[in-house]
């Protein structure tokens, strides 16, 4: 796989040709944030009705179900000033629900 730090595109004469990104989840997104820092054209390609990827929320009547089991993790500076910077507002929830198992 080749790989090309933003910085290093005109280096390497790729120019600014638009980078197409797959998926809308976190890893795309922070690519296209970089992407859009850097003046670069991108395009986001995204099979669902919206972002988020794994981390999404989905209703069904009254009900929310995660699409997958996640945490999102603040622990770094970066990360936290990364959220902080993009408006996306997170919201932190306690956990009221659980699923038990019987034999």
């Amino acid at each position: 796989m080749n790989t090309v730090r933003i910085e290093d595109a005109e280096k390497c004469k790729l120019g600014k040709k638009p980078v197409i990104i797959l998926g809308a989840g976190a890893a795309g997104l922070g690519a296209a944030g970089a992407l859009a820092l850097a003046d670069y054209p991108f395009y986001i390609i995204e099979q669902e009705d919206g972002p988020g990827g794994l981390v999404r929320t989905d209703s069904v009547g009254d009900f929310w179900f995660d699409r997958a089991g996640h945490f999102i993790h603040s622990r770094t500076r970066r990360f936290r000033s990364e959220i902080r910077n993009s408006g996306v507002k997170l919201e932190q929830h306690r956990r009221v629900s659980a699923v038990i198992i019987e034999d």
